[in-house]
C-alpha cells in the first residue's frame, strides 16, 4: 500500500511539473466582409494570477479590426484590468490580475474583430508579453499559444448577382 502511495504521489509531481500554459481563442472561422465577430481567450495548464497579452491580426493596420476588449476573468482586482490600444506599441492589449494568493479564473477576455472589407484569409494571433501563476513565478516560458484563421468571405447575394452577370456575358457571345 505504502508502494502504491508513493507512486500515485510521484506520478502526481512528475506531472505538475510537466504543467504547460496553454492560452487559447475560440470565435467565428469565417465572416462576412465588414462583419464582427466576438472571440474569447481561455487558458488551461496553470493556476494563473496574472496574465498580458497582446491580440494581433494581418487585417490592415494597427489595431487591425480588433476592438471591444474586455476582461471577463473571475477572482481578479478589476483596478488593475487593462483592455484597448497600448499607446507604445499599437497592439490591441488585455490584462487580467490579482494581487493576492488567489487565481484568476477562466476564460480570460473577449474581444471583437471587424472584418476587412478584401476577401481572404486573415491571422488573429496572441504575443504573451507576461504570465504569472499563484506563487508569482514566470508561467510563460513553455506557454502553447494558437493563432485563429478567420476566413472573410462574400455574403451570399454578392456571388449570386456576380453568377448572374457571368450568365449574362456568357448569353451575349
Amino acid at each position: 500500500m505504502k508502494k502504491l502511495l508513493v507512486l500515485a504521489l510521484v506520478l502526481g509531481m512528475a506531472t505538475m511539473a510537466n504543467a504547460a500554459l496553454t492560452v487559447s481563442m475560440s470565435g467565428p472561422t469565417s465572416l462576412n466582409p465588414g462583419a464582427a465577430g466576438t472571440y474569447t481567450i481561455t487558458s488551461a495548464g496553470v493556476n494563473l494570477a496574472g496574465i498580458d497579452i497582446d491580440v494581433v491580426s494581418d487585417a490592415g493596420a494597427q489595431p487591425w479590426g480588433i476592438s471591444g476588449g474586455a476582461v471577463i476573468a473571475g477572482n481578479r482586482v478589476t483596478t488593475l484590468d487593462v483592455a484597448g490600444i497600448n499607446g507604445a506599441t499599437g497592439n490591441y492589449e488585455l490584462v487580467a490580475v490579482n494581487d493576492g494568493p488567489a487565481i484568476i479564473t477562466p476564460p480570460l477576455f473577449t474581444f471583437v474583430f471587424t472584418a476587412p472589407m478584401t476577401t481572404g484569409v486573415y491571422t488573429l494571433s496572441m504575443n504573451l508579453n507576461s504570465a504569472f501563476d499563484e506563487f508569482f513565478e514566470d508561467a510563460s516560458v513553455d506557454a502553447v499559444m494558437s493563432p485563429l484563421a478567420v476566413t472573410v468571405i462574400p455574403e451570399p447575394m454578392t456571388m449570386v448577382l456576380l453568377g448572374l452577370g457571368g450568365l449574362f456575358l456568357r448569353r451575349r457571345k
